[in-house]
């Protein structure tokens, strides 16, 4: 595994098959930051390779960079069809489609 020139629009590490990997090192990383980590991975990936973007902050242990996928990435590589996550529905929309919905339990 080897490192790309970045801003190429290619991934950060190369013959990494199967995955294009988008790497940031950080001094106080935020959310905004780990997005973006994450778009840029989808963006820079092919069809067939998952975008993983690994996210270190500075000075920490290299064993607590975190790997960040999106939910709808997870969901499309790792779940089954029928689970959809990342697609918000409202509980009207779960009834209309015949979805048993449980009212709370009272506080009797």
């Amino acid at each position: 595994m080897t490192s790309s020139v970045t801003g190429t629009g290619l991934s950060d590490l190369v013959d990494t098959p199967g995955f294009s990997v988008e790497c940031k090192l950080l001094g106080r990383p935020g959310y905004a930051d780990l997005l973006n980590a994450a778009l840029q991975a989808e963006r820079n990936a092919e069809p067939h390779e998952l975008p993983v973007a690994v996210v270190k902050k500075k000075h920490a242990e290299d064993r607590d960079s975190l790997c960040i996928l999106r939910l709808e990435t997870f969901s499309a590589w790792f779940l089954p069809p029928q689970v959809r996550l990342g697609e918000e529905k409202s509980i009207e929309e779960d009834r209309d489609q015949g979805a048993r919905v449980e009212d709370p339990p009272s506080a009797d």
